[in-house]
């Protein structure tokens, strides 16, 4: 399974730190497809899985609905570490 590293950040164990001058991005998965139809729908619903096991995954670190995650998720969904904390996506500033 690919991760991104903002994901990792949110769903990580322990202190959760970012830099005062860092910026946190989110973002739908993406995928170049192409081949046979069946596996191209295959994917499609795998995509599809990873991206509402990844907005559980963020209900569950942040109190936030995965309804929202998924919605603020549209567009690439960038966080100033103000932001990010005020999420629960990091614990710390430094």
């Amino acid at each position: 399974m690919l991760i991104s590293i903002s994901l990792a950040l949110a769903c990580g164990t322990g202190t959760r730190y970012a830099s005062k001058h860092a910026s946190i991005m989110f973002h739908q998965s993406s995928s170049w497809l192409q081949g046979k139809q069946s596996d191209v729908k295959a994917n499609i619903h795998h995509i599809s899985h990873l991206d509402n096991m990844t907005n559980q995954l963020l209900e569950q670190k942040t109190n936030i609905d995965a309804g929202q995650w998924e919605q603020n998720q549209r567009t690439d969904f960038w966080l100033s570490t103000d932001k990010a904390l005020e999420l629960k996506v990091i614990d710390e500033i430094i």
